[in-house]
């Protein structure tokens, strides 16, 4: 049973990392320390799952 979908996951232009960035990001962790953090993230670091 599917409760919600966001309109959003069928959008073109959206990224779930931008919205992430954007909506969780906390004022004492730096935007380089961000870019940081994501350019290194790995494969087996991501865990994929449907919304």
């Amino acid at each position: 049973k599917i409760e919600k979908v966001s309109y959003r996951v069928f959008s073109e232009n959206y990224s779930p990392l931008k919205e992430l960035v954007a909506t969780s990001r906390r004022d004492d962790i730096s935007e380089e320390k961000w870019m940081a953090i994501l350019q290194n993230l790995q494969d087996k670091d991501v865990e994929w799952r449907a919304l």
